[in-house]
């Protein structure tokens, strides 16, 4: 524990005293075993969630693209041993040294942010959440995340989270989460958008390397573009390479989908 603590200090990070909880139940969950594929993704838009809460804490701009800031990244969230009797994943944050972040903000207040958020998705309460995330990007973000993170409903029923001050139980499936906390990209047929559902594998062609853009290739070489909306991004780079279903407004003239979902196929 003394050397890695010093391998942290070493990195200018400073560990927490304060843990996040998260558990997992449901019929891919057995006695302290899981899927990794059930944890992996998760653990990473968990990553995501962290680095963004953080930066909209700080009144950061959206950042898209590039990772974090430096003063935002070195919030590295550590993976704990799972607690006995239980699949119970504990996260502590890493907190920047030396560096000019404000005193007030500690992991405790970060992780209560977070617990808060997805307690107010779990009861449906849009304006509240929006009231709490006044930016539109971050908005996105979190919802969009978070319904990532969530039960599907089949495999795992139950994600809940906890910190020392609060919890929260996300108990409501992914697609759910996304009908009742966000307004699907609206179909037009002044600007010839109509709703379609494209599965292919997301991926970069030469002539589609502008940051807002990204490629999807479906099985029969049919490409499209997806335009990568701000607040999405974090789950596209998760994704990028995978293959994926893609819902959203299409404009056949461009061939550009307007996603306002993307799953990875057997999800």
């Amino acid at each position: 524990m003394i050397d890695f603590e010093l391998d942290l200090q070493s990195r200018g990070v400073l560990l927490q005293d304060e843990d996040l909880d998260v558990s997992l139940e449901g019929k891919s969950v057995g006695p302290g075993i899981i899927p990794l594929s059930e944890v992996t993704d998760r653990l990473e838009f968990l990553r995501s969630l962290i680095e963004r809460t953080v930066s909209r804490m700080l009144s950061r701009p959206y950042r898209k693209g590039g990772g974090p800031p430096s003063d935002v990244r070195p919030w590295i969230p550590l993976l704990c041993a799972p607690k006995a009797g239980s699949l119970v994943l504990s996260i502590k944050l890493g907190k920047p040294d030396q560096q000019q972040l404000p005193m007030w903000l500690e992991a405790s207040d970060v992780i209560d942010q977070l617990v808060k958020g997805v307690e107010l998705i779990e009861q449906a309460n849009e304006q509240a959440l929006r009231e709490m995330i006044a930016h539109d990007s971050y908005y996105l973000n979190f919802v969009t995340l978070t319904s990532a993170i969530a039960p599907d409903g089949e495999r795992i029923s139950i994600v809940g989270f906890a910190s020392r001050s609060r919890a929260a139980t996300l108990k409501r499936p992914k697609a759910e989460i996304r009908e009742a906390m966000l307004k699907p990209v609206e179909e037009t047929t002044e600007t010839r958008l109509k709703r379609v559902e494209v599965r292919g594998e997301l991926d970069y062609a030469d002539s589609r390397k502008a940051k807002d853009l990204i490629g999807l290739t479906t099985e029969g070489g049919e490409q499209y573009t997806i335009v990568i909306s701000e607040g999405i991004d974090d789950l596209v780079r998760t994704y990028y390479g995978r293959e994926v279903v893609v819902t959203g407004a299409y404009d056949q003239s461009r061939r550009r989908v307007t996603p306002d979902h993307i799953e990875p196929v057997g999800d």
